[in-house]
Formats: C-alpha cells, sequence, structure tokens
C-alpha cells in the first residue's frame, strides 16, 4: 500500500524539483574534486573552468529534459492515483464525489449522486436539457452512465448534440428516460402527464478529463500535451481553467529551460580554483536557487488572471537569463 501510493508521487517530486536536485549533484561533485584537488590538478594541466563545467551542465540539462517524457508517457496514466488522497487508500475503495449542475457545450447541466473516477462511472444521472434562451426543455434520469471515448453517433434513442459543438465522446446511460413537460390544448396545466422517452446514450463534450480538470488543481499537471491542448479546445472547460490550462502548457518548457538556468547559477558558487571557506558558498548558492526557483513555482501556480498564460510562464525565465548571465562572469578560470 505504501509503495502503490508513494511510487507514483515521487515520480511528480522528481517533474517539480529536478532543478533543486541538479542543483545539489552539482555541489556535492564540485565539493568533492575541491576536497581532493582534482580541480587544481586540472586547472595546473591548463584545463579552462567553462571546459570543467561543461559534462556538468549537459548531465544537468539531460536530467531537466528527463521531466518531459515522463509527464507525456509516465505520468498520465497514473493520474487516478495521483489526484487520490491518503483516506481513499485507506478505506480501499475507489472515490466517489458528487457532481452537481456542471455545464456541457451544448447548455446542458449535468448532476450525478456520485462519480467514480478511477471506473469514469457516473451514478443516479440528471440531465437538465435547455433551451436558447436557458429555459428547461426535458430532464433525462437514468441509473449509471459510462463514457465512451470516441465522435461516434448515438446509439438509437440517444439525444442530440447542438449544431456546431463537436462532441468528443458520449455516455452510455442504463435505464436512461427522458421526460419531456406536454404543453398546448387540453394537456396545458400542472396536471399533465409527461411525455416519457428512452434514452441510451447523450454525446457531449463533458468527458472525465474535463470532470477532473474542473475539480483538482493537480490534475492539469498529469496531463499529456495532447490532452491539455484537448481540453483547451473543448466548450465545456470554463474559461477561467483554460488559461490555467495554457499556462500548464507553456510552464512544462519554461520549467525545463528555468532548471538549466538554475545550474548555471549555482556554477561560479562551487567552480573555484581554491577550495572555500567553509559552507558560505553553499549557503549562498541555495538562497540564489532557492529564490528563483520559488518564484517561477509561486508565478506558475498563482499569476494573476490579467497576465497572459504564456507571459507568466516564461517571467521566471526572463528574470533568471540575466541573474544567470552575471553570476557566470564571476568564474575565474
Amino acid at each position: 500500500a505504501v509503495g502503490d501510493y508513494y511510487l507514483p508521487i515521487l515520480l511528480m517530486i522528481y517533474v517539480f524539483f529536478s532543478g533543486l536536485i541538479a542543483v545539489a549533484a552539482l555541489g556535492f561533485t564540485l565539493t568533492a574534486m575541491q576536497r581532493t584537488r582534482e580541480l587544481t590538478a586540472m586547472l595546473a594541466g591548463g584545463i579552462s573552468m567553462y571546459r570543467i563545467a561543461l559534462p556538468l551542465v549537459i548531465a544537468g540539462a539531460a536530467l531537466s529534459f528527463l521531466t518531459l517524457p515522463v509527464q507525456e508517457f509516465v505520468l498520465p496514466p497514473l493520474a487516478s492515483k495521483l489526484t487520490r488522497s491518503k483516506s481513499d487508500l485507506k478505506k480501499g475503495s475507489t472515490r466517489q464525489e458528487a457532481v452537481l449542475y456542471i455545464p456541457d457545450g451544448s447548455g446542458r447541466l449535468w448532476s450525478a449522486a456520485s462519480y467514480d473516477v478511477e471506473a469514469g462511472m457516473l451514478g443516479d444521472v440528471r440531465i437538465v436539457e435547455r433551451d436558447a434562451a436557458g429555459l428547461q426543455e426535458r430532464i433525462i434520469s437514468a441509473d449509471q452512465a459510462v463514457w465512451r471515448e470516441g465522435d461516434a453517433a448515438s446509439a438509437a434513442g440517444g439525444a442530440s448534440v447542438e449544431v456546431g459543438v463537436r462532441p468528443m465522446g458520449r455516455w452510455e446511460l442504463i435505464q436512461g428516460f427522458a421526460e419531456r413537460p406536454r404543453l398546448g390544448g387540453a394537456n396545458l396545466g400542472a396536471g399533465a402527464a409527461p411525455e416519457v422517452e428512452e434514452v441510451r446514450s447523450v454525446e457531449t463534450t463533458l468527458s472525465p478529463k474535463v470532470l477532473l480538470a474542473r475539480r483538482g488543481a493537480l490534475f492539469p499537471a498529469v496531463l499529456s500535451l495532447r490532452d491539455l491542448q484537448g481540453l483547451q479546445r473543448n466548450p465545456a472547460v470554463a474559461p477561467v481553467q483554460r488559461q490555467v490550462l495554457q499556462r500548464t502548457l507553456w510552464g512544462r518548457f519554461s520549467l525545463v529551460v528555468l532548471n538549466v538556468l538554475l545550474l548555471l547559477m549555482a556554477m561560479p558558487f562551487f567552480l573555484r580554483a581554491t577550495p572555500p571557506e567553509g559552507m558560505k558558498p553553499a549557503l549562498h548558492a541555495t538562497g540564489v536557487c532557492l529564490g528563483s526557483w520559488a518564484g517561477g513555482m509561486l508565478t506558475l501556480q498563482a499569476s494573476p488572471d490579467a497576465i497572459p498564460p504564456a507571459v507568466s510562464a516564461w517571467l521566471p525565465v526572463a528574470v533568471a537569463l540575466p541573474t544567470a548571465a552575471v553570476l557566470l562572469t564571476r568564474i575565474r578560470s
């Protein structure tokens, strides 16, 4: 149980902290080379400081770029495990959450008493279909709904999709029925019996990924680039959530560049011709790199909506780049 819970989390930790991990490895490596006088021997042999730093920078950059395939291919299949809580693991059951009046791209309002995150199944479903003015036209009820990916047309008895809205898939209904109130003529009145018809499936843009993206702040970080782009184009996603998705998309690349810049910023504190005095350089490097990394993460996670997502994603890189350039001039080769 411990391994099942923490191993996926370790991968997520590596993605976010790979830059700091590389900086720590750089510090330990150069400090050990200073103590054994290996740097002194290299300098005496005519090797410049920048030539010594080159393989270290390449190795650190490789560790940072490794986060891209991890986020693209490893984390998406583990999304359900990464979004669960410890209480879910203790209970030994899948998480059941309620869905309350979430709109899709066709203007329907979706509600469900329970949503099985891992199985992608809704329980006790209620779907309110509305006209162009937002007034209720009919209510679809079902015991359960199971998601089916793809743009195939609904089975017989399915609910149609509003013109111009491309469905991402469909929810297949179990014991699904639609009620439409009778209007006009002798049937007009509060006592009129509603029209009841069977509904087998409903095509919609409201996929399980959209439901999870609306709920968890961590969920966009574990999606692949293709899924992020698909959610951005999905009309069921709220405009505010689209900005979060776009910032996450740009931040996936800007974070890699920031990690490399953190390595360059730490280099002058450890790469010296003479051994440093005590822990002073290490403390300075920790303050500079940790501050830059924390500022970058804060910008990615808590940027105001007024700032364009691409600007907020690359702002930490724009600040760290001149800082790294100035610090690199301190290296005396």
